[in-house]
Parts: C-alpha cells; structure tokens; sequence
C-alpha cells in the first residue's frame, strides 16, 4: 500500500481540523507546496509573473506556496493548471517521496 492510502486510511477526517487558530499540518499538502515551489522556481518563473498567469494574486500565490500552515490549499483546479504551465504532471507532483 502506498503511503498516499496509508495516510488517507489513517487520517480520521479530509478537511484540516483548526487547533489553537492554526491547521493541522497536512504531509500531502506540504509535500504539494514544497514540489509546485521548486518546480516554479526552476522553471525561472517569479512569483509575480506566474501568479497573473494562474490568475491568483501574488499573496494568494505567496500563501499556496509557503510552508506555514495558514489554511491555504491548492484546489484541483489550481494544481492541475500549474502543472500545465510547469510542463509536469500531477503523477510527478504527488509521486515524489514526502
């Protein structure tokens, strides 16, 4: 079984529980931030640039991308567009080791 199933398997609920003002921090969506960050930056895109194109803000982009939990996800939607601008595929986001 993949750790993805072990986890979702695990996990007792699919949205991140608030505790003490602040979410749970989600491996999945840490992982997903830190891959779509770095994918980003070796892509040469800057922060500004690449959020016009997803048509985000920069802050919004700013909050997807940091590892902090702030409650800020990347929806299907967004990854799956960000991907497309970055030439990966979502296998190679979600599949690399988190």
């Amino acid at each position: 079984m993949s750790k993805v199933n072990e986890y979702l398997l695990a996990k007792k609920s699919k949205t991140p529980s608030a505790v003490g003002g602040k979410f749970e921090e989600d491996p999945i969506q840490l992982h997903i931030k830190r891959r779509l960050r770095c994918a980003r930056i070796e892509a040469g895109f800057l922060m500004a640039p690449f959020s016009k194109v997803m048509g985000i803000t920069r802050k919004q982009l700013e909050d997807l991308e940091t590892t902090r939990n702030y409650g800020c996800f990347w929806s299907i939607e967004k990854l799956w567009l960000a991907t497309q601008i970055l030439n990966l595929s979502i296998d190679e986001v979600l599949n690399e080791k988190f």
